[in-house]
């Protein structure tokens, strides 16, 4: 898989070139979002098989929507409710899922909500760094 996405032998020093160069391989789309950990040497990528919205844990979740609220970022847009659902290959009508996933992730410290004032069916988010 890292052959195909061009990336095998390449030492990288930051997650997300690796997340740059995953994204226009549509690799992972649906779950099994790569895992990024970094010590005092290296930055490793772990990358996981597809997984369905079932197989994914809370955890899984919370990682593949901050990955693509970073990547929209990185891209110029905004995550939204909408832009999630797409990634994550989630019914328009179950809304209500993708929220869950949002407030988790937000919960969890790694988005914020880039303007409070706007009401929350337009709400857009950003990574918290950002």
């Amino acid at each position: 898989m890292l052959r195909r996405a061009e990336l095998g032998g390449l030492r990288l020093c930051h997650g997300e070139k690796t997340k740059d160069e995953v994204q226009p391989f549509n690799l992972n789309v649906t779950g099994g979002q790569p895992l990024v950990s970094k010590d005092d040497i290296c930055t490793k990528v772990t990358m996981f098989a597809p997984q369905s919205m079932r197989q994914m844990n809370k955890e899984d979740k919370v990682r593949a929507c901050y990955q693509h609220c970073c990547l929209q970022y990185v891209a110029g847009g905004k995550m939204t409710n909408e832009t999630l659902r797409g990634r994550l290959s989630i019914a328009a009508s179950n809304y209500s899922i993708a929220s869950r996933i949002i407030s988790d992730t937000i919960a969890a410290g790694l988005i914020k909500l880039e303007d409070s004032s706007k009401s929350r069916k337009y709400a857009q988010y950003i990574p918290i760094w950002a």
